[in-house]
């Protein structure tokens, strides 16, 4: 590729990525139909709670505001609720939404003390908001709970200003209901199809209805008598339920005809009318954008290194093995490293799992890259990526511009993290979380014991990528360096990528496997694509992958770090 194209594709995917900013900075606040402020409201126990208050933009409403207030799941903040959140405040709801990321499983003993704990923080969260705050009311409520959230919001059904309306989504029963529990009237429960405790749900409201038999969908009783009961199991995991549409908009529709009334329902914003999916979409298409203007920018600083401050050559394979050798060699080193991490992986979801599934994934990938070869041809295999240091000095100045080049790709993602703010794309809040969360001493030591077994990892791959897939393999075309690079990237994501498609096909459908075993596979296939390009390239280019290792290594630390 040309110079002056590969300035053209940086600005380019550089506009997609701030154009995906600017989506989530719009969709953060309905496209201006809400506004959406952080407070930190006092609370009876003389702390602060910290929420996310949505409100209306524009009253059209005909009286005070109802209040919903919103509850995560334990481990998760107000983020994780944005889709009801945003959706209620454009239909004259006035939303509180709290933050449970302080208390984390399994860190966390979840008993009945902290739930009502902690919905007594709420509630009085709730009254010193509204008594404080015109046009909105406090004596009509409700209250939406994702999972362990929703235990909370069933704790605030013994005040005696308590919730009009209760909506259940998720995982509502992950903690056991007292012995003869009843119900609160107004109460809806939205399921995944994987919830695998409806019994239990059909048998609370088998206990407070009267009825022998729960059909599905239920709906049961008059809102305005407070005896209205619903069930309904949707398509959608439990665990992706928060972007779901089809939830999003049964649990909108459930507040409004519960709370503001069926004549109000009739008179709002229809209910299918959501924009919470294009912050979704920015979400998705900003980092695939940004890590598209990050190969650019390490291609470019690739190119315009001065001739005497190249990378010492490092020469390939001159025994390659056949195309189909090698694509069959890349599969099954694939095949070794997927199978491992997503059998570990789903035995224990842990950091110490992950770093077993990287090292035995790693034995065995160089085991069998020495099978059928004699010692002189593993070793050329082997200095393909410098494993065999002929030239101390040349390694040590290779691996100095090496760094250099991975801190100006550092320093351009910071600028991206800061600038955002400045010019008002996205909020600063979005931002300072991850890299104060990246700064604090335990994730430090965290990125550094991932990082060990990554670099050994990417090692590997290099080694598969220039010691097979980009030997001395000759193609009769012009175009033999861009086939390369496809060949190089079929070959080594062929196995990778089809497993994290089955893996998630497999754990949508609830057959065995987690939702967020999936997420990581999925996860390490696009790290696999981003550290396959830049090592292709920088094999074809500078004729020495040392610099994509690094920089590789550094990205897969800085998106893995925070998973575990």
């Amino acid at each position: 590729m040309k110079r002056g194209y590969q300035y053209v594709l940086l600005l380019i995917l550089s506009i997609l990525t701030l154009s995906s900013l600017y989506l989530a900075f719009t969709s953060e606040t309905g496209f201006g139909d809400a506004t959406v402020d952080t407070a930190d409201i006092d609370i009876l126990t003389d702390e602060n709670c910290t929420c996310k208050i949505f409100t209306p933009r524009i009253q059209t409403y005909p009286t005070d505001y109802p209040v919903i207030l919103t509850i995560p799941d334990f481990g998760q903040t107000y983020e994780s609720l944005y889709a009801v959140n945003i959706e209620l405040a454009r239909r004259n709801f006035t939303v509180i939404s709290f933050d449970l990321s302080a208390l984390r499983q399994p860190d966390t003993n979840l008993d009945a003390a902290i739930i009502n704990s902690k919905a007594r923080d709420f509630y009085s969260a709730f009254l010193t908001y509204v008594n404080h705050s015109p046009n909105i009311r406090n004596d009509r409520y409700g209250v939406i709970g994702y999972s362990y959230g929703f235990q909370i919001a069933l704790a605030m059904s013994n005040y005696t200003n308590s919730p009009s309306s209760y909506i259940a989504l998720g995982d509502p029963t992950s903690i056991d209901f007292p012995d003869n529990f009843t119900l609160p009237g107004n109460t809806y429960f939205a399921l995944g199809h994987n919830y695998e405790n409806i019994s239990l749900i059909t048998s609370l409201l088998e206990n407070v209805t009267g009825l022998d038999e729960i059909p599905l969908p239920f709906m049961y009783g008059s809102f305005e008598k407070q005896d209205a009961y619903g069930l309904q199991v949707f398509s959608s995991l439990h665990e992706l339920q928060l972007h779901d549409k089809l939830t999003t908009i049964s649990a909108i529709e459930w507040a409004i005809r519960s709370i503001q009334g069926n004549t109000q329902f009739n008179r709002t914003l229809d209910v299918s009318q959501t924009v919470f999916q294009y912050r979704t979409y920015s979400i998705i298409i900003g980092p695939i954008t940004f890590f598209g203007t990050l190969i650019s920018l390490f291609i470019i600083l690739i190119s315009v290194i001065p001739k005497r401050f190249q990378f010492h050559f490092l020469s390939k394979n001159q025994n390659p093995p056949t195309t189909g050798h090698a694509i069959a060699l890349s599969s099954f080193l694939g095949l070794i490293s997927s199978s491992l991490l997503i059998l570990t992986m789903t035995l224990s979801f842990s950091l110490v799992s992950f770093i077993a599934a990287i090292l035995v994934g790693l034995y065995l990938s160089v085991f069998v890259l020495s099978l059928g070869n004699r010692r002189s041809t593993n070793k050329m295999i082997f200095n393909t990526v410098n494993i065999f240091v002929r030239n101390p000095r040349n390694a040590f100045e290779d691996l100095l511009k090496s760094i250099a080049i991975t801190a100006l790709c550092l320093v351009w993602t910071l600028a991206w993290l800061f600038m955002t703010p400045f010019i008002v794309i996205l909020d600063v809040s979005i931002i300072s979380p991850y890299v104060l969360y990246m700064l604090e001493p335990s994730n430090v030591v965290k990125a550094i014991i991932i990082g060990g077994p990554i670099l050994l990892y990417i090692l590997v791959e290099a080694l598969i990528i220039r010691g097979f897939s980009l030997a001395e393999r000759e193609w009769n075309s012009n175009y033999s360096e861009d086939i390369n690079l496809i060949f190089a990237l079929f070959a080594r994501i062929m196995v990778i990528g089809f497993f994290a498609i089955i893996v998630y096909l497999f754990a949508i459908n609830g057959m065995i496997l987690s939702i967020r075993v999936a997420l990581l596979m999925i996860r390490f296939s696009l790290l696999t694509i981003f550290s396959t390009l830049i090592i292709s390239w920088s094999t074809i280019r500078a004729k020495n992958p040392i610099a994509s290792i690094i920089l590789s290594t550094v990205v897969y630390v800085l998106i893995l770090t925070p998973v575990f």
